[in-house]
């Protein structure tokens, strides 16, 4: 005699909710080192004793501040089961996308200026811990300085990659989710040099540590592959590598002449 047995298979909306949860979830940790960094300097700086800020940093921060929601929002909107609506504000990531590189751009090369408004010549000792990714001291304000700016722009040009191929592949939405969160993860390098320098975290600016962190949540994303998809998606591959190869690059690049020569230029 035939048994009929019921087989309680999921609609297709809870499927898509489960699978979406990973990139939500990553987008309120990556807004949350946003707040958490730029808290002191920024948003809550009422409450802290800092020096005042040009309004190019301030422009920086809101830029910054805004992809992070909107990714987070982004993120939402698929969970919970709003494509339409995801794919109706899309456009909005893409103007965010531009206001993001032209921000930190800016900040980026007005950090010289900056210093050398405030007194500060590129020969002078580093007046404050900070370990390079081959694990020597900065020994002066040149030398880091040199680091900090060769590392932000090709950062900054990886996440513009990135986000370009995301909107080329937006039809493809596995590509698409993976090339915008590490876009993402690729500029989150500010913020985290800001927490790196908390005293209870050893005051200092460690290289290593950024690039570990960058290294860790790029595997994180690899990880999701393999767990749910069994295989590395070849976004994740491509973005990945991208993202930590050219952070490597543009550290060993810092260290040289040329890189230095062109950071006093920026004077």
């Amino acid at each position: 005699m035939a048994t009929n047995v019921a087989v309680s298979v999921p609609p297709a909306t809870t499927r898509r909710v489960q699978r979406s949860r990973f990139f939500f979830g990553a987008a309120l940790i990556l807004l949350l080192t946003v707040f958490v960094g730029f808290a002191p300097t920024l948003f809550l700086r009422a409450f802290f004793d800092v020096p005042p800020i040009p309004m190019y940093l301030y422009f920086h921060g809101a830029m910054v501040s805004g992809w992070f929601i909107w990714l987070a929002t982004q993120t939402w909107l698929i969970s919970a089961g709003r494509t339409s609506t995801h794919r109706r504000i899309g456009w909005i990531g893409a103007a965010f996308g531009v206001l993001v590189v032209v921000a930190a751009l800016t900040a980026t090369i007005g950090l010289i200026p900056h210093l050398y408004r405030d007194g500060i010549e590129l020969d002078q000792p580093l007046p404050f811990a900070a370990i390079a990714l081959n694990g020597s001291p900065f020994a002066t304000w040149l030398e880091f300085t040199s680091w900090v700016v060769w590392t932000n722009v090709v950062n900054i040009l990886t996440f513009a990659a990135c986000v370009m191929a995301a909107i080329l592949l937006r039809r493809h939405i596995e590509a698409h989710k993976r090339l915008m969160l590490v876009a993402s993860i690729s500029i989150i390098g500010p913020p985290l040099a800001r927490i790196s320098r908390w005293p209870i975290l050893g005051g200092r600016e460690d290289a290593r540590i950024l690039f570990g962190a960058l290294v860790i949540l790029i595997l994180g994303v690899a990880v999701f592959d393999l767990v749910r998809k069994k295989r590395l998606h070849p976004a994740t591959a491509i973005a990945g590598v991208l993202s930590v190869v050219s952070t490597l690059a543009g550290s060993i690049f810092a260290s040289g002449e040329l890189a230095q020569s062109l950071v006093r230029a920026l004077r």
